[in-house]
C-alpha cells in the first residue's frame, strides 16, 4: 500500500484546514511558502485515513523542519488538552513539589535494569531531554540503547556507527530529525550499543507492538550483559 501526504503551509499562529483532507494550511503574516511531502513505502499500522493520524503526521513533518513550536501549536488546536480546576490545582500544588526530573530519574535508574522513557513525536525536545540522561545512564550501567524508529533487519546500525559511518536516511524515519540523529550518535560515542526493534507492516497496532516486544526480547536474550535503555513512542 502507498499512501501520500503533502502538506503546503503558510506559516502563522493560526492554522486552518483546508477543503483538500491531506492538504493542512496556515496562514502567515508575510504569506511565505514551504511545501513538504512524504511517501509511505509499506503498509502503515494506522488509520491513515483518520484526523488523529492526519495531526500527528503534520506536526511530526513540521518538527522535522525545525518548526517545533509551530508544530506544538498546531497539535494543540488539534487534540484537546485536559485542564485542571482551581481547586484540583491548589490541591495538586500543595500535595507536589517541583523537583529536577534529570536528577531524580537517574537517582531510580540506579535501582533498574531497563529504563524507558516515551516521546511525542512531533517533540524534538523530548529528544533532547533523553540526550541529556545518557551519560548519567552510562555511568550507572547501562550499555544498550533501543530505538523504534531504527530498521532492525536490513542494516546493522550499530557496527556502522562504530565504524565511523554516519546514520542513512535509509536507517529510519524519525531519524530525518537532526536531535534524534545527534541522540543516536551521542549514545554510540558514549558507549552505547544501539539497535533498532521497529516492526512495521502489520497492519494491526497490536500486532506491531508484539512484535517490537519480540524484537526487543531477541536483542536482550543474545546481550544479557549491561542495562537497557528504550526510547520510545
Amino acid at each position: 500500500m502507498r499512501a501520500q501526504l503533502s502538506l503546503i503551509i503558510l506559516f502563522l499562529s493560526l492554522l486552518i484546514s483546508a477543503q483538500d483532507e491531506n492538504i493542512l494550511r496556515a496562514v502567515h503574516p508575510e504569506f511565505d511558502t514551504i511545501t513538504v511531502s512524504f511517501e509511505y513505502y509499506e503498509p502503515p499500522y494506522l488509520d491513515t485515513s483518520g484526523e488523529g493520524f492526519q495531526t500527528l503526521m503534520t506536526c511530526t513533518l513540521l518538527s522535522f523542519g525545525g518548526h517545533a513550536r509551530v508544530a506544538s501549536a498546531f497539535m494543540e488546536t488539534r487534540i484537546p488538552v485536559m485542564g485542571m480546576d482551581t481547586a484540583r490545582y491548589e490541591q495538586f500544588s500543595k500535595d507536589f513539589k517541583p523537583i529536577s526530573a534529570a536528577k531524580s530519574l537517574l537517582s531510580d535508574a540506579e535501582e533498574h535494569a531497563i529504563f524507558i522513557i516515551n516521546e511525542a513525536h512531533h517533540e524534538p525536545r523530548h529528544r533532547v531531554f533523553t540526550r541529556s540522561l545518557l551519560q548519567g545512564l552510562y555511568e550507572r550501567g547501562y550499555r544498550h540503547f533501543g530505538l523504534e524508529t531504527l530498521v532492525h533487519r536490513y542494516r546493522n546500525v550499530d557496527s556502522l556507527l562504530k565504524a565511523g559511518h554516519p546514520l542513512s536516511l535509509n536507517d529510519g524515519f524519525y531519524t530525518h530529525d537532526p536531535q534524534i540523529a545527534a541522540l543516536v550518535n551521542e549514545a554510540s560515542e558514549i558507549g552505547f550499543s544501539v539497535f533498532g526493534y521497529e516492526q512495521s507492516g502489520t497492519g494491526s497496532p497490536k500486532l506491531r507492538e508484539l512484535g517490537q516486544m519480540r524484537n526487543i526480547m531477541r536483542y536482550r536474550t543474545a546481550h544479557p550483559e549491561g542495562k537497557l535503555l528504550l526510547h520510545i513512542g
